[in-house]
């Protein structure tokens, strides 16, 4: 076995991402210089460690994509022949031999019908097999090329739920997160891999924005733009970007950033607005976040905030039915705007109690499960919850804004599991700063 460094490992783990990746790239990340790089590359192909470089071909668009998994029953001691007959079927792309009853395994990769049954039949008639069952595969999950060498923070593409558009995947070895560009670059998956439990109601999902301009109307059903940020190990970033064409507030670019590290589960937000037209916009954003713990809402889950009251934390028992309330931000007013927008909702209450601090938690207080989010309580006017029937929703509305032509302005906050919950949220409130309570005059 050849020994291989970090720096190996690296440089092994972002050829695997992407085997276009540039010399100078791969020594940003090493700290070597692009010629140790290449010295090193080829040092790996030497070893043999690198077999071949390759590329990834979407089968669905050259007419390859129905997937079966054959398991195969053979004479023992003919196993490793008849795994080298099935190698050289063009359409058989993976063999394995191994023990029990069907101790051959084939995946078959064709256009399908007619042409499957052919393969399966071409199967049959290699001598030395006595029995086979078959699995077709109706939807594609998970596909990766490629050794797991690195656990560091990753970004790719795949298209999970096969209708020809990419999903893009933040993973580090605490969580599995999948965004949706083509469906307002929502969150659909946040997988924490202690548990391999979503976390997200999956129809809405984590992220989903609107305006409070436009009420009614939000950006669920607009494609965003893409680029991955993918500069070292330690980090992977996913900047996503549309430009509002509404009557209310045309000329919005609304862009949003989406930043794993390799060392937490926590997932840092930004959002930046500028106002790309030729006159000053007043816009309110308004985040969505639906969420469901362990895939299913029970009793004894909670919603967990802190309010300046004798205890200190708010804890609000779940509830299966349709409820909401509005907290209000310390240090924030609600306009007679704010009343508007929600005077028709009579689910929704207005309680006495304010959040104090910049966090909020669903929790299942048996497993100990959290998902929640930290922000600034400067940025933030006031939080919706919901408990709806089984699922939850923490909801942040952000301070209004006046943008003048060019003008910019970002918001932040975090999305964080149980992983370092409290010590993150600590470390956090301490970077910002609280806003300073305001009196009535």
């Amino acid at each position: 076995m050849n020994r291989i460094d970090e720096n190996d490992k690296k440089i092994l783990w972002m050829l695997q991402l992407d085997s276009r990746t540039p010399l100078r790239e791969m020594g940003r990340v090493t700290r070597l210089s692009q010629s140790a790089v290449k010295k090193r590359i080829d040092d790996l192909i030497e070893k043999g460690v690198i077999e071949h470089f390759t590329i990834i071909v979407n089968s669905s668009q050259i007419g390859e994509e129905s997937v079966v998994v054959a398991r195969i029953k053979c004479n023992p001691r003919k196993k490793r022949e008849v795994a080298l007959k099935l190698s050289n079927l063009d359409e058989i792309t993976e063999v394995y031999t191994g023990l029990g009853e069907y101790n051959v395994l084939a995946k078959i990769r064709c256009a399908g019908g007619a042409k499957i049954e052919e393969i399966l039949q071409r199967i049959n008639h290699i001598e030395d097999i006595s029995d086979m069952d078959v699995f077709p595969a109706l939807s594609r999950i998970k596909e990766e090329p490629g050794v797991k060498i690195f656990s560091g923070a990753m970004i790719n593409e795949q298209d999970i739920d096969a209708d020809g558009l990419p999903e893009l995947i933040l993973s580090n070895q605490y969580v599995r997160i999948v965004v949706d560009p083509a469906s307002g670059g929502r969150i659909k998956e946040y997988v924490l891999k202690r548990n391999w439990s979503n976390n997200v109601q999956s129809e809405s999902g984590l992220l989903s924005d609107a305006f409070l301009e436009i009420f009614g109307w939000d950006l669920d059903r607009v494609a965003f733009d893409y680029e991955k940020v993918q500069r070292s190990t330690n980090e992977a970033t996913l900047r996503l970007w549309t430009k509002t064409e509404e009557p209310q507030i045309p000329g919005l670019l609304l862009e949003k950033r989406l930043m794993l590290s390799a060392d937490s589960g926590a997932l840092k937000i930004t959002y930046e607005l500028t106002n790309m037209s030729k006159e000053e916009k007043t816009v309110t954003l308004w985040v969505r976040n639906y969420m469901q713990i362990g895939e299913s809402s029970e009793p004894n889950h909670a919603f967990v905030a802190p309010a300046p009251t004798k205890v200190g934390v708010l804890t609000e028992e779940y509830e299966r039915t349709f409820s909401g309330k509005i907290f209000l931000q310390e240090g924030h007013k609600l306009t007679p705007f704010d009343l508007e927008r929600w005077k028709e909702e009579k689910s929704l209450k207005w309680p006495e109690g304010k959040i104090s601090e910049g966090w909020a938690t669903y929790i299942d207080r048996n497993t100990n499960v959290a998902l929640g989010l930290i922000w600034n309580p400067e940025e933030v006017k006031y939080i919706k919850r919901y408990f709806i029937y089984d699922h939850y929703s923490i909801e942040l509305v952000f301070e209004t804004l006046k943008l003048k032509p060019k003008e910019s302005k970002e918001f932040s906050f975090i999305i964080i599991s149980n992983k370092d919950w409290r010590k993150i949220r600590d470390h956090y409130i301490k970077t910002i700063k609280k806003p300073a309570p305001k009196r009535d005059t």
